[in-house]
């Protein structure tokens, strides 16, 4: 039985939420119908943190710790802006698909590998330490 709630009309039937298909996990792989394959992470720098939910990065791209070209628009459209559509009835660089179009793969992106300190880096470390000491 569902709820009543107050101040709406008569009869009225809350739409089911897609919860699930709007909301993507982080550190889960997708998959587009087109076969390519993104790992969602919020999105940074100027593209990406104004009117987009969620950056999409290849397997190779999240590895590396890049930025992607793929962003999911707060609308829930997909873009790619490293390739413009020939196809004037969009916008310029839509892919056509949406966040409901993602379909999880069942795997879990790789685990990062911490990087290893520069010898500079290391070298001025050291030095710190020993003037701390002194």
């Amino acid at each position: 039985m569902i709820k009543p709630r107050f101040g709406l009309p008569e009869g009225f039937v809350p739409r089911l939420q897609r919860y699930g298909r709007s909301v993507l996990l982080e550190l889960n792989v997708y998959r587009l119908p087109s076969g390519q394959e993104f790992i969602p992470c919020h999105p940074t720098g100027t593209l990406g943190t104004q009117r987009h939910l969620y950056a999409l990065l290849t397997s190779k791209q999240y590895m590396d710790g890049k930025r992607g070209s793929v962003y999911i628009r707060t609308d829930g459209r997909i873009f790619d802006y490293s390739v413009a559509t020939e196809n004037g009835a969009v916008d310029l660089f839509d892919t056509g698909y949406t966040i409901y179009d993602l379909e999880r793969t069942g795997r879990y992106a790789p685990e990062l590998r911490r990087r290893r300190k520069r010898k500079k880096q290391a070298k001025q470390l050291k030095s710190r330490r020993a003037a701390a000491g002194r």
